[in-house]
């Protein structure tokens, strides 16, 4: 059997891949993910939330994964002044789905690169387990919650989107 890839892409660039059909990852992995408990966040971030470690988040889903036929890998990559990750999401069947996040550090330095590629693997891997791992404080601030205060409400378009790309 022929093994193709469609590739779909999103907001500024970043791209998901997948097997030719993913019919079988998909069932195990809505199995897995009913078997979900939410992660403690015992980490602090600089702007005072808290979020879950990323060893936390292996240690607990790793297992429930496995009993499932999942499991996953992230390779790094560095490339025009972005350093992220791509996380695989594999079933033993051979279906696989994969996506590609990256962010530009601040400044120059292992360091900083590692402390970004930690950051990716965190984000990347909750968003393909569909698992949270931090509270949105963004969208509190975006959609002015900060201090009790409501935003108005943005008038939407009168048509609807038909495509992903229509979104973006």
């Amino acid at each position: 059997c022929k093994k193709t890839e469609t590739q779909h892409s999103f907001q500024r660039g970043t791209k998901m891949k997948q097997s030719e059909s993913i019919e079988e990852l998909a069932s195990a992995l809505s199995n897995a993910q009913a078997e979900f408990k939410p992660v403690p966040r015992n980490g602090k971030g600089h702007h005072g939330n808290n979020f879950a470690m990323f060893d936390d988040i292996i240690t607990m889903f790793r297992p429930i994964l496995f009993k499932h036929g999942l499991s996953f890998t992230q390779l790094p990559f560095d490339e025009e002044a972005s350093v992220g990750v791509y996380t695989r999401l594999m079933h033993s069947s051979g279906q696989w789905i994969e996506s590609k996040f990256g962010i530009t550090p601040n400044t120059q330095g292992a360091h900083q690169y590692g402390s970004c590629l930690t950051y990716c693997r965190r984000y990347s891997i909750g968003s393909v387990l569909g698992i949270p791992t931090d509270k949105d404080v963004d969208a509190d601030d975006d959609m002015g919650l900060v201090a009790g205060k409501k935003k108005e409400k943005t008038k939407h378009p009168s048509h609807p989107a038909n495509t992903v790309e229509d979104f973006f």
